[in-house]
């Protein structure tokens, strides 16, 4: 049988409804809107799953530019490459052993990709954003500003620590890189404390 008359657009009616009640001020979603609670709106979400989905969405969109994925992480072993070729590989001999020239390299180079990570795109991404006018956009959405940041930060230190992943695995591989298991806790707490820093610098640029 037909549908009744007053049945039709019922459910585009819902949507609108539902998006009607979206109303949202900076800081979060406006409480006591009635109606509005049985779709869920007007529940205020932890900060700190803003920040973790902010950073979900962050790496999703790195990943979605393959050109720039793709030299992010091949410039590194590019200069690895490099100075292997120019500099040789030998051996030197050592108070505590013997070891090769690219164990050298290879903190070097993963400082640098550090530094690229979290000083240099975490400042061109949020320069970028200012002039776009995302930052002021962002003032009027639920999610407060130190959590769209730390979605940020979150993104360019997983980048960090994926490409000295990369480097030291790579220079391990192929350059009889020496790696010290005993020494890896202070490597860890080093990495973290200059990612922290150089973020910092690139928000305060």
């Amino acid at each position: 049988s037909p549908a009744s008359t007053h049945r039709m657009g019922y459910r585009t009616w819902d949507r609108a409804e539902r998006a009607v009640c979206v109303a949202s001020v900076s800081g979060g979603p406006i409480r006591g809107l009635g109606q509005c609670h049985r779709f869920g709106v007007g529940v205020r979400v932890n900060p700190l799953t803003l920040a973790l989905r902010q950073i979900w969405y962050e790496n999703r969109a790195f990943w979605r530019n393959p050109v720039a994925a793709f030299f992010t992480f091949v410039f590194p072993l590019i200069f690895l490459v490099i100075f292997n070729l120019l500099f040789g590989n030998d051996e030197l001999d050592l108070v505590g052993g013997t070891t090769h020239m690219s164990t050298f390299y290879v903190p070097a180079i993963a400082a640098l990709s550090v530094i690229s990570a979290c000083y240099t795109n975490v400042a061109i991404s949020i320069a970028m954003s200012r002039d776009r006018g995302l930052l002021k956009r962002i003032r009027g959405t639920p999610i407060p500003v130190w959590s769209f940041l730390l979605g940020r930060i979150g993104h360019a230190i997983s980048v960090a620590v994926l490409l000295v992943i990369i480097v030291t695995v790579v220079g391990a591989l192929f350059y009889n890189v020496d790696v010290r298991v005993g020494t890896l806790p202070a490597f860890l707490v080093t990495l973290a404390v200059g990612a922290a820093t150089f973020c910092a610098l690139g928000l305060a640029i």
